[in-house]
């Protein structure tokens, strides 16, 4: 509460409700320290608090390491949302009312907002719960919507159809007082020239344009979700991992690329760029040729194209190469390289096994060359470079990410694998670190018990524990061999099961269309001509690790760097004839799949 009349009466309203629901009330007041009066707008809050019986938690803030970047306005709400977000409650009551609502629309208008923008305030986050029933009163009267728990804070606007004319009412009737912020008057400010200068004009002629307005961004909230819809149809699920593939970008209009790009930003968290930024962003993502790195620096972030990928994080810091941390058992380590909290969960029969962890001191450290791990049991000992290459790790990342140590052992790379004799065997507790950022903890102690919902931003565990499907081609050179049986008997001895499948001449469209991610490449139309010159074997194969475990198989892209026993060392002829193709990615094997086969085509068994 600031202590203006609307979060006066909101707590009023708040306070009078409150027996009646069991609700359990405090307040919020965040000392901006930008007026002379602020100190005497807290004590306000306090003695008003007070009086309720109400807890207040004045939150001090300091907005001048924002101020020069985002403005006052911009940044003192972005410190007030920060304290919000830091709350242990369900809800964050806000006193925005209907004048308020007009004049975010129009702000939002005339800075040349989409619909999202435009649909401005909403009433409550997609929560569900019991309805508020009438009551008495102008302004209780109006009051009803969804009231429920959240599993964090949300932010409730239950005034947003109340005029700052009926607060004002009510509070005159219940003798209420309030405090006057002198800004308030400065029409400096955009928002008092629209609510004095504007906005009267407006009512003259337009009485009901409140109402309107409100009609207008619910409105572009329907478009807004809409959009958000188009954006996941369009993405085929391959929005994952906190990257987004190029060639789902190339094959859409521009409108639905720039919405597809807008929405995958969001979902990273990043900042919405302006229209120029998100064009020119756009263009140089596509644009570039199908081997360059790209980096676009905006608004603290960075968005960057690898391996025919965008990615986006906030902008990362210089870091200390020789930094490490001793695990002591902590749910949770923060990890300054990529400013990410490490968890800790203790799961049964995954993860590193806890009693061989005991053996020695367990150490986070950042890598310092040659490191060599075994990724699993049966398979050689790789360099790390080697399989940060495969798991394809963008190279921004490969020098920050934590490796585990136990003595002077490497047991496990973050996100990537856990050596094969430190793994935990199906009777035994492990331990999985990952990522804080993918997890959903469901409410529990992170060490106690594998949470509900558990969900981990982690290559490991994603593409070593879970079953999953990939798309495999036999090419026409292996199809001429008359090896298909020999290559099948390899997937299946291996724990790949062939859930569908189907045999077909490539037309030159089709062959184009797969492989356009390569389209800027040199070897493209080699490759299409190739594709096309005989029959092929199109499969999906499904099982533990089935992205991975189809790569091993399949051996190195060019036969003679490929390891003995392994499809291409024993099929291929060369580096453009090397007898198969394999999806390499989980998020490029839906699409791949999805290219070839209807889902009701293919079947587990």
């Amino acid at each position: 509460m600031s202590g203006g009349i609307d979060s006066v009466v909101l707590l009023h309203l708040l306070h009078t409700l409150a027996p009646r629901f069991e609700w359990r009330l405090s307040a919020l007041h965040v000392h901006h320290g930008i007026s002379p009066n602020a100190n005497d707008w807290a004590q306000f809050c306090a003695d008003l608090c007070s009086r309720y019986g109400i807890n207040l938690h004045v939150e001090r803030v300091d907005i001048a390491p924002l101020r020069d970047e985002h403005g006052i306005e911009a940044a003192a709400r972005k410190l007030r949302h920060a304290a919000f977000a830091a709350q242990d409650c369900d809800f964050v009551a806000l006193a925005h009312h209907a004048d308020d609502q007009a004049e975010t629309l129009l702000l939002q208008l005339l800075r040349g907002a989409g619909v999202k923008g435009a649909a401005a305030m909403p009433v409550l986050s997609k929560v569900e719960g019991p309805v508020l029933s009438r009551v008495e009163g102008p302004v209780l009267s109006k009051i009803e919507g969804p009231f429920t728990k959240a599993g964090r804070p949300a932010l409730l606007r239950p005034l947003l159809d109340i005029t700052r004319a009926e607060l004002e009412e009510h509070a005159q009737q219940h003798g209420l007082s309030w405090i006057e912020d002198e800004s308030n008057a400065d029409d400096s400010y955009p928002r008092n020239f629209l609510r004095h200068r504007v906005l009267p004009l407006l009512a003259e002629r337009f009485p009901a344009y409140r109402e309107t307005l409100s009609r207008s961004a619910g409105h572009f909230a329907e478009a807004a979700e809409l959009q958000d819809e188009l954006a996941q149809i369009d993405a085929q699920g391959a929005v994952a991992g906190g990257s987004l593939p190029i060639v789902v970008l190339r094959k859409l209009s521009a409108a639905r690329s720039r919405n597809l790009l807008r929405y995958f930003l969001h979902a990273q968290g990043a900042p919405m760029p302006q229209a120029v930024q998100l064009e020119d962003m756009l263009s140089q993502l596509l644009g570039a040729r199908g081997d360059a790195s790209v980096c676009i620096e905006y608004g603290g972030w960075e968005v960057r194209r690898y391996q025919d990928r965008v990615y986006a994080q906030p902008q990362l810091g210089g870091f200390d190469r020789e930094y490490s941390i001793v695990w002591k058992g902590e749910n949770e380590l923060f990890w300054p390289a990529l400013g990410e909290k490490v968890c800790f969960w203790q799961v049964m029969g995954q993860g590193i096994s806890l009693a061989k962890l005991r053996s020695g001191k367990v150490e986070l450290r950042l890598r310092s060359g040659g490191e060599s791990l075994r990724p699993r049991n049966g398979a050689s000992t790789r360099s790390l470079k080697n399989l940060l290459q495969e798991q394809q790790v963008p190279p921004w990342q490969r020098e920050r990410l934590p490796l585990l140590y136990c003595g002077d052992k490497l047991v496990c790379v973050l996100g990537v694998a856990i050596a094969a004799d430190f793994q935990a065997t199906d009777s035994e507790p492990g331990i999985v670190p990952g990522w804080a950022s993918g997890l959903r903890q469901g409410g529990q102690t992170l060490l106690e018990s594998r949470p509900q919902n558990f969900l981990i931003s982690n290559h490991y565990l994603e593409r070593s524990m879970a079953v999953e499907r990939t798309l495999s081609i036999i090419k026409p050179d292996a199809v001429a061999k008359n090896v298909i049986g020999k290559i099948y008997s390899r997937f299946e001895s291996n724990g790949l099961k062939i859930v569908a499948s189907q045999m077909r001449h490539l037309s030159r469209t089709e062959a184009e269309g797969f492989y356009a991610v390569h389209k800027a490449r040199p070897f493209f139309n080699d490759l299409v001509g190739f594709m096309i010159s005989g029959p092929v074997m199109i499969q999906v194969l499904e099982g533990e690790s089935a992205v991975q475990k189809n790569r091993d198989l399949m051996g190195a892209t060019d036969p003679k760097k490929a390891e003995k026993g392994t499809i291409r060392a024993d099929f291929a002829d060369s580096i453009d004839a090397n007898a198969v193709h394999g999806s390499d990615s989980a998020e490029n094997a839906k699409i791949e799949i999805d290219y070839f086969f209807a889902p009701k085509n293919v079947h587990s068994r």
